[in-house]
């Protein structure tokens, strides 16, 4: 299966999916698709840059970085660290709650942590 633009792989939920289709050119799908998997935005990060036509807005102006700095601070709230997750129970298997400060090598480390574990027991079943 193809993404919007034919040209990578499906790295999206169906709701980014959705949300991307709001844009009307192909040229803004195909970078809201971008940004969206490399900046790894939230739904509704997207749906807010979607609406307030960011990429447009981006392409018209003189000065970049202050439409990308506006971006970020509108947007910082709507940004879950834990977003990617998506379920609460992985996040608790983890042991990370909403709102805590982690990095990615105490994420990565934690998921080496608990996996192990949970493959030892299943080997031993």
């Amino acid at each position: 299966m193809q993404s919007l633009t034919a040209k990578f792989p499906i790295r999206l939920s169906w709701t980014h999916y959705s949300i991307i289709l709001q844009e009307l050119t192909d040229e803004g799908r195909a970078w809201y698709e971008n940004e969206a998997a490399n900046e790894m935005w939230s739904t509704r990060t997207l749906q807010r840059n979607v609406s307030s036509q960011y990429y447009h807005r981006l392409l018209k102006s003189q000065d970049k970085k202050v439409v990308r700095d506006e971006m970020h601070t509108l947007t910082a709230p709507l940004q879950d660290k834990l977003e990617y997750l998506k379920n609460p129970v992985v996040a608790e298997f983890l042991g990370f709650k909403n709102n805590c400060n982690y990095t990615e090598s105490n994420l990565e480390q934690s998921i080496i942590d608990h996996l192990i574990p949970f493959f030892d027991g299943i080997r031993n079943e």
